[in-house]
């Protein structure tokens, strides 16, 4: 059994030293992949990465003024500013739910396993778990999509490392 795949994923991963080991004691080394941009949501990698940013800041803001700045697509609540004004705030209502439903699904967690990684890496923001309003308000969907995913990675045997707050 390989220490790079997926069949070494048993239990906790825990540090021993300087190496992972899993819940057999058994080194393991992370073979991993990223799933950026499914709860935090990085205008950049919207875009195509193949235009420089002046093609980019003239294709998506043709206009004068405020309006020609890529900037305004650096995070979530920036996007959501923009899909606001572009497509209306019923649109949106639905649109985020829409996105992380079909951006990180089961069939993307197999892929995974099946092309040789061992754990993913999720990255998460608040504006993803928390609505945005006065007071501490969860959003439910938000947990039970990343349950699943927890479920998945279990499933197909990939580790999930925890990552510290930025």
């Amino acid at each position: 059994m390989s220490k790079y795949n997926n069949q070494c994923v048993k239990g906790v991963l825990k540090t021993q030293g300087t190496r992972f080991v899993n819940g057999d004691g058994e080194e393991i080394i992370l073979h991993g992949y990223g799933v950026a941009n499914w709860e935090n949501v990085e205008g950049f990698m919207i875009g195509s990465a193949t235009l420089s940013r002046e093609q980019a800041k003239f294709l998506l803001f043709p206009g004068p003024g405020n309006d020609h700045n890529p900037d305004r697509w650096t995070c979530r609540r920036f996007v959501s500013q923009q899909i606001r004004e572009l497509c209306g705030q019923k649109y949106l209502d639905s649109f985020w739910d829409r996105w992380e439903e079909n951006h990180l699904r089961e069939e993307d967690i197999a892929l995974m396993a099946e092309m040789g990684f061992n754990c993913v890496r999720v990255v998460l923001n608040a504006n993803a778990l928390l609505d945005e309003e006065p007071g501490i308000h969860f959003n439910e969907r938000a947990f039970t999509r990343l349950e699943h995913v927890i479920d998945w990675c279990e499933k197909y045997r990939l580790c999930l490392p925890r990552m510290q707050p930025r």
